[in-house]
């Protein structure tokens, strides 16, 4: 047998091992827990309490649940494909600190709880913590699903088939098998995956507001795939395209802002104007639609505070308050980084007043980290 010859039957049998390796433990690839079993407050969350709950094929879950406070919504949070509950506690507190509730399960295999992950059994968890919300007495026009990475395929899902009041999704795809394609390119992984989270397919059975949120820059589920599912989605929908943002932008102040807010506007009625348009009305896409930088606000002391910052207040509170708003948010991150002299800042705050902007008080230090808020820019 000539050299080539070998060389080529060796790199077949080669190719062939990879790809039998890869087919037999392709959820060891797409799941990646940690199993021991941390209490929330061990991982600095002393508000909320570990709970078990029991699935309908009979795995036990662990879960985390923190009650609202006053008129907060319930958040039904779905996490990413590796680690547990506890990485996340810093984020759980940005998201109940205006009062809002959470429940949030860790899925089979992780953090304590019983059974094996696969795409079928992610389901049932997200059906038994739905129940779970229910069985305590909350209204579904009162919960609001949050999928973050491989989550928002099981949020999605849920969604698609329960009634919730609004559906919040990071670093969401169109398929697990989109994304393992675009990895594995030299692989027929459309052939061999067995979970593929098909999102495209059934997204367009919510019948809620949805809000995106993508960074640029994210390696492990490029915006493109995002964009993608924004486009099947029915409306009302909001894209937020964080410029420079990696794979986890929901921890971001700016981006926490303007959650809370969509939150509050999902879950509350404020008072709006007959002229006026919903509060933090939802927009057709970042990228069809440019950015107007202009606010109106209701006159009144209530309205001219609002007008001076970004972040909401506490649910039950403020609810005089009316604010409409006409440009989207888009974060950008700038080329480069320069400090802004006091001349600057006055001169740019008297611009805004005299177009009828509002000053963005953390502009300021948000451009010193070389983030930019568009809509607080001249």
């Amino acid at each position: 047998m000539s050299g080539p010859a070998a060389l080529a039957i060796v790199l077949a049998l080669a190719y062939c091992l990879v790809l039998v390796w890869l087919a037999t433990r392709q959820r060891r690839i797409m799941y990646v827990p940690r199993t021991d079993a941390i209490a929330p407050g061990q991982a600095g969350l002393p508000a909320a309490q570990a709970i078990v709950l029991e699935t309908s094929d009979s795995i036990r879950l662990v879960a985390w649940f923190m009650p609202p406070r006053e008129e907060g919504p319930l958040l039904l949070y779905f996490h990413g494909n590796a680690g547990h509950l506890a990485n996340l506690a810093g984020r759980f507190a940005a998201l109940t600190a205006k009062g809002a509730g959470l429940l949030a399960v860790e899925y089979r295999g992780f953090g304590g709880s019983g059974g094996r992950p696969s795409e079928k059994g992610l389901h049932l968890d997200a059906d038994a913590a739905y129940a779970e919300a229910l069985k305590r007495g909350y209204r579904p026009e009162h919960v609001i699903v949050i999928g973050e990475s491989l989550g928002t395929g099981v949020a999605v899902a849920l969604a698609s088939r329960a009634e919730v009041a609004g559906v919040i999704l990071e670093a969401a795809y169109t398929s697990t098998t989109d994304i393992a394609a675009a990895v594995y390119w030299q692989f027929p992984v459309r052939w061999l995956l067995l979970d593929r989270f098909r999102s495209d397919l059934r997204i367009g059975s919510i019948a809620a507001p949805i809000l995106f949120l993508h960074g640029t820059e994210d390696l492990a589920i490029p915006i493109r795939f995002g964009e993608r599912l924004f486009k099947l989605a029915p409306e009302p929908k909001t894209f937020i395209r964080i410029e420079g943002g990696g794979h986890q932008v929901m921890d971001l102040p700016q981006v926490m802002s303007e959650i809370c807010a969509w939150i509050a506007a999902r879950c509350r009625a404020p008072a709006i104007s007959a002229e006026s348009e919903p509060l933090h009305a939802p927009f057709r896409s970042v990228q069809n639609e440019p950015p107007r930088h202009r606010f109106r606000a209701s006159p009144g002391p209530a309205a001219r505070r609002s007008r001076r910052r970004i972040g909401c207040e506490p649910f039950g509170s403020g609810a005089g308050r009316t604010m409409t708003r006409h440009a989207p948010l888009r974060i950008s991150r700038q080329r480069s980084v320069r400090k802004v002299s006091q001349s600057e800042r006055a001169w740019s705050a008297n611009a805004w007043r005299s177009q009828g902007w509002p000053r963005c008080e953390k502009m300021w230090p948000v451009i010193g980290e070389g983030i930019l808020l568009s809509h607080c820019a001249a």
